[in-house]
Formats: structure tokens, sequence, C-alpha cells
């Protein structure tokens, strides 16, 4: 019922020229996902390190910019959304597609992404007990909590673009039809 009452959805508001909306929400996306990217790349700097370090610190710092990349993802595709409504009755019809996806798949989004502390607490009490060998290798045993926090570091990266590639799409869609009525 939601989705067919998306696809008949026509806007009350008369089409308005949303280009340079569209091109300020495209700069703003960059902005954003620059600014998250720095935030994530200095996971655990502010945790002290040492050799026995508690996961407790780092999953809580994980969970912090978790939620931060949830919020600034949805907070950008709202903004897409209302500026789709603001152009054209085919791209209010897609930004209200783009709604009833989003609610029908955020709980399966959610239970996806809330497995990857699980995963991340067994890959730091891996790499905080290291193998016999390694001692005969000569790595060093401190170097475990910085590789922890790179892997760490990449899963907040592919979070990241998972979360943001649905205001990207919005944002092509609304680029390619501004520059074709233009």
């Amino acid at each position: 019922m939601t989705l067919d009452a998306a696809t008949v959805f026509r806007s009350r508001q008369p089409g308005m020229d949303q280009g340079p909306v569209i091109d300020r929400l495209i700069q703003e996306l960059a902005t954003t996902r620059r600014a998250l990217i720095r935030t994530i790349l200095s996971y655990g700097d502010d945790i002290e390190a040492n050799e026995s370090a508690p996961f407790e610190p780092y999953l809580n710092a994980w969970l912090l910019l978790q939620r931060k990349l949830a919020a600034s993802s949805r907070q950008q595709r709202d903004k897409v959304r209302k500026a789709m409504q603001a152009h054209d009755q085919n791209l209010a019809r897609l930004a209200e597609l783009d709604s009833v996806f989003d609610h029908t798949m955020a709980g399966y989004t959610s239970q996806c992404f809330s497995h990857t502390p699980k995963v991340l607490e067994q890959r730091f009490q891996a790499l905080q007990t290291p193998p016999e060998h390694s001692m005969e290798t000569g790595t060093p045993p401190g170097d475990w909590l910085h590789r922890y926090c790179e892997e760490a570091q990449n899963l907040l990266l592919a979070e990241l673009d998972v979360r943001l590639e649905p205001a990207l799409g919005l944002l092509e869609a609304c680029h390619n039809k501004v520059n074709n009525t233009l």
C-alpha cells in the first residue's frame, strides 16, 4: 500500500529550478564525507593504549562513530529528498519512493550493522593474544592495537560509503534531471 501510494505521489508544490540547491547539496555531501573520514581516521587516538587494553573504550568509541555516521547520512538523505520534492513531479515521486524504501529497509540495515561490534570484539581479542609464531618473526607485541584500529577504521569507512550511497544516488538523479531540462 505504501509503495503504491509512493508511485502515484503528486507534489502539491509547483516545480522550481533546483539547480543551485542541488549543487549546494553535492558540495555539502562532499564536505560531510570528508569530515566524517577525518573523524574515522582518528578512531582510537584518544584512548590510552597499553598491552592489556580493555575492549570497552574501543567499543564505545566505535558505537559513537557509528551513530554519527547514521545520523549524518540520514540528515543528508532527508535534505536531498526535500530538494527533490520542490523540483518537479518526477523527482518528488522518486523522493517519496526513496522514503518508502528507506523506511522498509531501516530495520534490516540496523540489524546488519549491529553485528559489527561483536566481530570487532572477537578480532580485538584475537589480536590481543598473539600466536606463538609472532614472537619468532619479530613482530612487535604492541603492534596489534594499531592493527586493530586500522581494521576498525576500514570497517567504518565501508559503512560510511554504504550509508551515503542512497543520498549520492538521489543527488545523481537530481543532477541528471536538472541538467537535462535546462
